[in-house]
């Protein structure tokens, strides 16, 4: 790695989950002390561990009033306590207005199926042997008019009531791990000791249908995960969870009791600078041909477009690259001394495809334009370089120099705001009918010099995202959005990083860069996404140390602390890339 660059970047970052694997999206949310990976000997698998005092999952979707359902899954447990499964009408582990179809495990031991149709009348099955044995054991569980109410183990019915054969009437969540039968209404009579169950647990189901005691007798029977998976899925569940997960993949979706933050996207050249979203802006579309990887599409509409949340000084040079695609004329991106799209009192350094497709650059107080002989509304990706300096103003596209306008040297004197999808073009002579942009961006950067015909050549001949970046680092940006982002999880919003490097006796601060250790996470650290950083590489031997501090650093604490938040981690040396994976999973620290 000697002399080289390396990179640190994360494309997102998201909450664990257990996924379900029905596709219906009804994900279950771990929170605090839940743990993947334990050992499933029954099934030759993997399983969901839970520590009896802290650990449960919530589902991400409500369900109004089941009924004609089974819950089916296996539990492994040596303590007598906890809910197996629980439905309310709140979404995290809250006390309740309303509670049933819950299976917990009483003082004994004991499994109790437990319905209600009203907070007084109710109804508990309860096996006659007890299941906290360590060993483990398959559950059903169903209530419809087809069978009543009905309690399985091991395939075998152990309880059941004909004349029970609906529920309470009452929209809610499935609790996996937790239940709220310790809360006064209903009045149960067989209580658990605990809310919270300590085991492991795999393969939960629900099912649409009463299934019959041959149905549930052949997935007891089932003795590997594939073909119990396998049957799950032929006896029609709606939603399954297998809880096989390894804990790798983030959820960008809504947090119970955390709000949605407005998207932002990264800034990676260590100026902190973060592109902020208003209107619609689309991340994840699909990025230019030749690099791969994704961008951010805007649809030419008044108020949809990113603008920085911070100003960047007037440069004497400049110059500005990115990728862009389009099909029709508008402001690709642009400078004035205001944040939002709105009117400026100063504007320049702007780039926009006019009426009859040819690209513009316009800067200078003069209002001077370079225009392309050629055009480029033609729905393909192209890769533009416009810029000013000791040449002039000069247009590149595609690696090729196209338009000059000699005598525009410098641009006009204000601290800037930059501008992704808009650009303020009034007063220019040949304006684009639309100041905002409809089309695709990727891989934006901004220079305090004027790029060389070889510099940006260099950079149109990328041939990847990781590649373009580094390319585009090497330059020393003074800003860079690679455009690369995911949908900002809630939690993630939250969650601030710092990542430093130890070779040798040296401490560098890679992510803000500077020398030393790095300070405390803040709110201006690394916010929303751990972006990339380049650090240099040591001699070849050296060992490397990289920690990354974590915190969570915004109100509110309900629905975030215990989150389990996942940063995906990847190293990239010379085009060679290795990922590793880091998770948050309890005690999170609110600032």
């Amino acid at each position: 790695m000697s002399g080289v660059q390396a990179a640190l970047s994360s494309p997102g970052c998201g909450v664990q989950y257990f996924n379900d694997t029905s596709g219906n999206g009804n994900y279950a949310l771990p929170y605090y002390g839940v743990t993947y990976g334990a050992s499933m000997t029954k099934l030759s698998s993997t399983a969901a561990a839970l520590d009896g005092s802290t650990g449960e999952m919530e589902t991400y979707v409500s369900e109004s009033n089941p009924e004609n359902f089974t819950i089916t899954g296996w539990f492994n447990t040596s303590h007598p306590q906890g809910t197996l499964f629980g439905f309310s009408n709140t979404q995290t582990a809250t006390n309740t207005v309303d509670n049933d179809r819950d299976l917990w495990i009483d003082s004994a031991g004991k499994l109790v199926w437990a319905t209600a149709t009203s907070s007084t009348a109710i109804k508990e099955l309860t096996s006659t042997t007890a299941y906290d044995t360590g060993a483990w054991d398959f559950f059903a569980i169903t209530i419809g008019t087809t069978y009543g109410s009905e309690l399985y183990v091991n395939g075998a019915l152990v309880a059941s009531s004909s004349t029970t054969t609906a529920a309470y009437n009452y929209a809610g969540y499935a609790h996996i791990g937790w239940g709220s039968e310790l809360d006064s209404t209903p009045a149960w009579t067989d209580k658990p000791t605990s809310a919270y169950f300590e085991g492991s647990l795999n393969g939960y189901a629900v099912f649409p249908t009463q299934l019959s005691t041959a149905a549930i007798s052949t997935l007891y029977g089932e003795s590997t995960q594939a073909t119990y998976n396998a049957q799950v899925s032929a006896d029609g569940a709606n939603f399954y969870w297998p809880f096989t997960d390894t804990g790798t993949t983030g959820f960008t979706g809504a947090i119970p009791s955390v709000t949605t933050p407005t998207q932002t996207l990264a800034e990676v050249s260590g100026h902190t600078n973060t592109g902020q979203e208003e209107g619609t802006v689309t991340v994840g579309a699909a990025g230019p041909t030749t690099l791969g990887g994704s961008a951010i599409s805007t649809p030419g509409t008044t108020g949809s477009d990113v603008y920085t949340t911070s100003t960047i000084a007037n440069p004497a040079s400049f110059s500005a690259s990115g990728w862009f695609k389009t099909s029709t004329t508008g402001s690709i991106m642009g400078a004035d001394n205001v944040q939002k799209d709105t009117t400026p009192t100063s504007w320049d350094r702007l780039l926009w495809i006019d009426s009859a497709g040819h690209l513009v650059f316009g800067a200078g107080t003069a209002k001077l334009e370079a225009t392309s002989p050629g055009v480029y509304d033609n729905g393909n990706w192209h890769f533009v370089v416009a810029s000013y300096g000791p040449a002039g103003e000069q247009l590149y596209v595609d690696g090729a120099l196209v338009a000059t306008q000699s005598s525009v040297t410098a641009g006009d004197a204000y601290s800037i705001y930059w501008h992704l999808g808009f650009a303020y073009t009034s007063g220019w002579s040949d304006a684009p009918s639309n100041n905002n942009f409809n089309g695709s961006l990727a891989q934006v950067a901004l220079f305090s010099t004027q790029l060389s015909q070889s510099q940006v050549s260099n950079l149109y001949s990328a041939t990847n995202p990781a590649d373009e970046e580094g390319r585009v680092l090497a330059l020393s940006p003074v800003a860079f959005w690679p455009l690369a982002d995911t949908t900002a999880s809630p939690a993630c919003a939250l969650v601030e990083v710092t990542v430093q490097t130890l070779v040798g006796a040296t401490t560098t601060c890679v992510a803000p860069a500077g020398a030393g250790a790095c300070a405390t996470p803040s709110t201006s650290v690394l916010a929303n996404t751990l972006a990339t950083r380049a650090m240099t590489g040591p001699a070849l031997a050296s060992p490397v140390t990289v920690t990354i501090t974590m915190k969570v650093a915004s109100a509110p604490a309900t629905g975030v602390a215990g989150l389990h938040v996942l940063l995906p981690l990847v190293f990239y040396e010379n085009n060679s890339t290795f990922s590793a994976q880091l998770s948050y999973p309890t005690g999170v620290v609110i600032l």
